[in-house]
C-alpha cells in the first residue's frame, strides 16, 4: 500500500495498493476510498483462484483514522 497526500483526491489522499504475488514491489492499482464515520475505508478483494476446491471469495477492508 502506498498513501500519498492529493488535494485533488474527494479524501484529500491517493492510495494505492499491489498483490506482492501478482505485482511484486508495484503499489499501482488505485484504492477506492470512502469516508465512513469520519476514517477513511476501502476494501481489496481477496479470492481463489476459479480452478480451486473448496474456494473463497472475501474482501480484506483497511480502515484509516486518525490518532488521538
Amino acid at each position: 500500500m502506498e498513501a500519498k497526500v492529493d488535494p485533488a483526491a474527494p479524501v484529500g489522499w491517493s492510495i494505492q495498493y499491489g498483490i506482492q504475488s501478482e505485482t511484486p514491489n508495484d503499489a499501482s492499482t488505485p484504492a477506492n476510498v470512502q469516508i465512513v464515520n469520519g476514517a477513511m475505508l476501502f476494501e481489496i478483494d481477496v479470492n481463489s483462484p476459479p480452478t480451486a476446491q473448496p474456494s473463497i471469495a472475501s474482501k480484506l477492508r483497511i480502515v484509516i483514522r486518525n490518532w488521538s
